[in-house]
């Protein structure tokens, strides 16, 4: 039988659902229902919140894990606190370094919407999506408070390659990345910059750090570019993109001395505070910029006591070891390990071989 194109007077064919209307409540009903785009945005930024919740969590188990310590430093008649299950925090007598990664995290909180032709049709529908691309690749990362220009500086390989890549010992990291393998680190096709406060420094304390960062140079591959004195004070929770005083770059590593006066974290035995700031990323995590802070009138009593030099140098290259992403360990023998003698003055296996893999983290040319 043929089908009817038309009326029985040979009109226009009949709308079959003409008169049919489908209220709200069959609609909500529907067990099938595309979100919309504010749908989408408040599921993304629910994650966020929850991502952000989970890490103050495990923050919080980190820190009731394992309490502090007394060890001594040789000859000084003063204790000094470890507290192993924080990162960046050790001793030395007088060193307790406290890695406050410069506001936690700098989390992302940009989330740039596609239009409703459908320009994200390939991924799923009109929603929002992170960074442009779907592995955080392509498009602009937004960072709360700003940041420069991406790119700035990179090269498309690594500027050098660690110079102890045989080293082998134990060591560990402050943060790594998503894989559970990899530690977070700088990122190794552009040079880290660092500038130094020289308010209150001793004599000889810009070759002790230009020496440090040398030995930091070797261990790692990185390239470090000396953008000479600041006047930036030293402040615990430092900003990492200051563009006017640094321009329209990521802030340099600042490196300053200071005393307890100044600084009421540097009280008691703690003689350091230091540590990077770490950006979160679909496709991975990276350092930016970090900030150490030493106690000049500790060090300076120190380095007056027999083979001082030798021990302040050590107590230097631990804290630029955290600086780079290095965490303590259990080894007496290493740099690393959060308290000491004074018979361990260079750089061991285990932190050579760290400093090595932090060396040869991933290039991230976007941010």
């Amino acid at each position: 039988m043929a089908a009817d194109d038309g009326d029985e007077s040979g009109g226009e064919a009949l709308d079959p659902f003409e008169g049919l209307s489908l209220d709200d409540d069959f609609i909500q009903s529907a067990k099938v229902r595309e979100d919309s785009a504010e749908d989408r945005i408040a599921r993304l930024r629910r994650i966020d919140r929850e991502h952000r919740e989970l890490h103050a969590e495990r923050e919080r188990d980190r820190a009731k894990a394992g309490r502090s310590s007394k060890r001594r430093w040789p000859g000084s008649g003063r204790s000094a606190t470890t507290s192993p299950s924080e990162p960046g925090r050790h001793t030395w007598r007088v060193v307790v370094v406290l890695v406050t990664v410069l506001g936690l995290f700098v989390y992302v909180t940009y989330f740039r919407h596609s239009s409703s032709s459908g320009s994200n049709a390939a991924a799923g529908g009109g929603g929002p999506s992170l960074f442009g691309g779907a592995d955080g690749s392509a498009g602009v990362v937004r960072i709360a408070g700003g940041q420069p220009p991406a790119g700035l500086e990179e090269a498309d390989a690594p500027r050098g390659q660690p110079a102890n890549s045989d080293a082998t010992g134990p060591h560990a990291f402050i943060e790594m990345q998503a894989d559970g393998t990899s530690p977070v680190a700088y990122d190794p096709c552009r040079p880290i910059h660092y500038a130094i406060n020289p308010a209150n420094s001793p004599a000889d304390g810009s070759q002790l750090v230009t020496d440090a960062i040398a030995r930091i140079s070797t261990a790692t591959g990185f390239e470090f570019v000396d953008d000479g004195a600041t006047d930036e004070p030293p402040i615990v929770d430092r900003e990492s993109y200051q563009p006017d005083r640094y321009g329209q770059r990521w802030a340099p590593v600042m490196i300053s001395w200071s005393d307890p006066a100044t600084i009421a974290d540097l009280a008691g035995d703690v003689a350091g505070l230091g540590g990077s700031s770490v950006i979160p990323l679909p496709n991975g995590s990276v350092y930016v910029s970090g900030r150490l802070i030493l106690d000049a009138p500790q060090l300076a009593e120190i380095e007056s006591g027999p083979e001082g030099s030798a021990v302040v140098r050590a107590i230097i290259d631990h804290e630029l070891g955290h600086v780079m992403g290095l965490q303590h360990v259990d080894d007496p023998s290493q740099i690393m390990y959060p308290s000491s003698n004074g018979s361990v003055t260079e750089f061991a296996g285990g932190d050579l071989e760290g400093l090595a893999l932090l060396g040869r983290g991933k290039c991230f040319p976007k941010i």
